[in-house]
């Protein structure tokens, strides 16, 4: 069984207040990457929306056990699965992180080839 595309390409932008993710990428290059997985933003881990600004940026997320605040651009680039989508899937093809075969799969059936 697997998930639709619109629910592999959610961003913790898509997650309301009280939410809670599973990351599953991390996106970015350089030093925004490295100090983001530094601070705990890696695939498998769990992620929940404390609450949001105003104005909606930035927002303050809870990962293992601490929170953080993020620019909505810098969270645009955070890959996720809820947890219903997560629930969803079947054991065997979720354990913490994706595999690239699941993506290269996925994109196949999109009619995206993957070099």
């Amino acid at each position: 069984m697997l998930l639709e595309i619109s629910a592999i390409n959610m961003s913790l932008l898509n997650l309301t207040q009280g939410e809670k993710a599973i990351i599953t990428k991390v996106k970015g290059r350089g030093a925004f990457r490295k100090r983001i997985m530094e601070m705990g933003f890696l695939a498998g881990k769990e992620i929940t929306v404390v609450k949001k600004a105003p104005l909606g940026d930035p927002v303050e997320y809870n990962i293992m056990g601490y929170n953080v605040s993020l620019r909505n651009s810098e969270a645009g680039l955070i890959e996720i699965i809820t947890e219903a989508d997560a629930i969803n899937l079947k054991e065997s093809e979720y354990h913490g992180t994706f595999s690239s075969d699941f993506f290269r799969q996925t994109a196949e059936e999109k009619g995206k080839p993957l070099m």
